[in-house]
């Protein structure tokens, strides 16, 4: 990505599991949702610097002035925003989404997989 531009798009998931056949009622699950980069970065982003950005939460160090709406990331940084979350919260990001055996925190130079 050149210096100074932000890259921004859409990310979604939704499952019902109380309607699963066999789930019991209230069980937590937790998802793995890729998102991709279409412009790969230059250099992976490490755990530290990938922040999920809660639905009305407040931005963390990084994020700093971005909303769903007008999404903002320092560089270097990756800021994802919730914009509805019903029974559901998501808390980090794993790099390695072609190699799901070898997940660290962080992002790959193409995508990542939030949780």
């Amino acid at each position: 990505m050149p210096s100074g531009e932000t890259l921004t798009g859409t990310w979604g998931f939704g499952m019902d599991f109380e309607h699963l056949p066999g789930a019991p009622p209230g069980e937590q699950r937790v998802e793995f949702v890729p998102i991709s980069f279409p412009i790969p970065l230059a250099a992976a982003i490490n755990g530290g610097n990938a922040h999920p950005v809660p639905v009305d939460g407040p931005a963390p160090a990084g994020c700093t002035g971005g909303s769903v709406v007008s999404p903002k990331a320092d560089p270097g940084h990756i800021c994802v925003y919730a914009g509805l979350l019903n029974n559901a919260s998501f808390s980090t990001f794993f790099s390695s989404i072609s190699r799901p055996s070898d997940l660290s925190p962080g992002t790959d130079t193409s995508g990542a997989l939030v949780v």
